[in-house]
């Protein structure tokens, strides 16, 4: 077994790292309070955020049910990012695709908004 490199939790880098833990705490501890909200409270989050109603709710509990357990991935990351690199690396590509996401938002629920249904 390979011993991990801990050189940058001593070294110039300590600072970065600490700082890198603190965001992804946070990160999860947003995660848990949004989607345990949107759980529980499905129809205030869906009023709140002005989208359109859903029928059945169970579908965006799902969905949050599903970031809820995906959030459990990063706890690797924020526990010991020199030791798990890999998972380090996810939890940034994840948090950069998220940010890429976010900005198309808006135009991917008004095209899904313009999709026929068929009857």
């Amino acid at each position: 077994m390979a011993t991990p490199n801990y050189a940058m939790e001593t070294g110039p880098g300590a600072k970065a790292l600490l700082w890198f833990q603190r965001f992804v705490w946070l990160g999860i501890f947003a995660n848990i309070v949004l989607t345990l909200t949107a759980i529980f409270c499905t129809e205030w989050v869906i009023d709140a955020l002005r989208l359109d109603p859903a029928y059945p709710l169970a579908w965006p509990r799902f969905g949050a049910f599903g970031i809820l357990l995906l959030s459990g991935f990063y706890v690797i990351a924020a526990m010991d990012p020199c030791r798990s690199p890999w998972a380090s690396a996810r939890t940034i590509l994840a948090g950069m695709r998220t940010v890429a996401r976010k900005r198309n938002l808006r135009r991917d629920f008004a095209l899904l908004s313009m999709k026929k249904t068929p009857s």
